[in-house]
């Protein structure tokens, strides 16, 4: 017998109850390991994801509509519908010489 809390309490039930914590615990935690790991891998196709889509949209738009033949009177009205400021126009059509 052994005291806990001045209550007497038998030593095999006492160590019983640790074992079943103690395993109860590393439970849960391999549980939460394997969840992490999960999310782990979505975030890095995530962040993968994200370094493809580098770029500026409006590059982008503006590159593809020079290939489809567009003229540059065509490509900033049509910005300028879309909402994007002449600032941004501006800088984005400087590269297309």
């Amino acid at each position: 017998m052994v005291y806990v809390f001045g209550i007497e309490v038998p030593l095999v039930e006492l160590m019983m109850v640790i074992v079943v914590l103690i395993f109860a615990m590393l439970i849960i935690t391999f549980l939460e390991v394997r969840r992490l790991r999960k999310l782990i891998k979505i975030e890095s196709t995530d962040i993968i994801d994200l370094e493809e889509m580098k770029g500026d949209p409006v590059d982008k738009f503006i590159a593809g509509a020079f290939e489809k033949g567009l003229k540059r009177k065509e490509i900033i009205s049509t910005l300028q519908k879309a909402g994007w400021t002449k600032a941004q126009i501006s800088k984005a059509m400087a590269k297309y010489p």
